[in-house]
């Protein structure tokens, strides 16, 4: 593994498992990652599951320690918005036959990612009232569902005024 670091010295990339050079996009966050020469406005090779090959114990470890990464995240910064990301990757990696266990792949971090993520959604499910979420979420579809049914009057009402001008709907010919 090969690792350069930038001019602050404070963060650094590496040869990854495909072997592109890569750094990750958020300092605190091990598996998303970006080109080397990518950042938060330059997403160049974006990737959400950038774990290293490993066994399916290790694998497993990794995993989990990807779910704590991602929820210290989420409490450091509100506008983190890549957990989507991370689990259609990680469910792709799931969805890949790899044979037997010992052999090195993803598979084990995507299977500790998601028996980890069960736990914390378990726990916070036992614990916390999500009504208001559900309701800002709710809000927001309506709002977004009332300007989406304008859209849909106002083009309906635009055709049948095309074709009131249609000689069998009584217009001129």
């Amino acid at each position: 593994m090969s690792y350069t670091t930038d001019r602050d010295g404070m963060s650094f990339s590496w040869c990854n498992a495909e072997g592109r050079m890569v750094k990750r996009l958020y300092p605190n966050v091990s598996c998303i990652t970006v080109d080397e020469d990518g950042s938060h406005h330059n997403l160049k090779g974006m990737s959400c599951f950038d774990v290293p090959l490993e066994d399916h114990e290790t694998g497993n470890l990794t995993g989990m320690r990807l779910v704590y990464e991602l929820m210290r995240e989420a409490v450091v910064d509100e506008s983190f918005d890549c957990l989507s990301g991370v689990l259609k990757e990680s469910i792709a990696e799931l969805a890949v036959d790899r044979g037997h266990p010992l052999n090195a792949s993803k598979r084990g971090a995507a299977v500790g990612f998601m028996e980890a993520l069960q736990q914390v959604f378990n726990f916070a499910a036992s614990r916390v009232d999500f009504t208001p979420v559900f309701k800002g979420l709710f809000e927001a579809h309506e709002i977004g569902m009332a300007d989406e049914l304008e859209d849909v009057r106002r083009k309906n009402a635009e055709i049948l005024s095309d074709l009131a001008g249609y000689p069998a709907n009584g217009g001129a010919a």
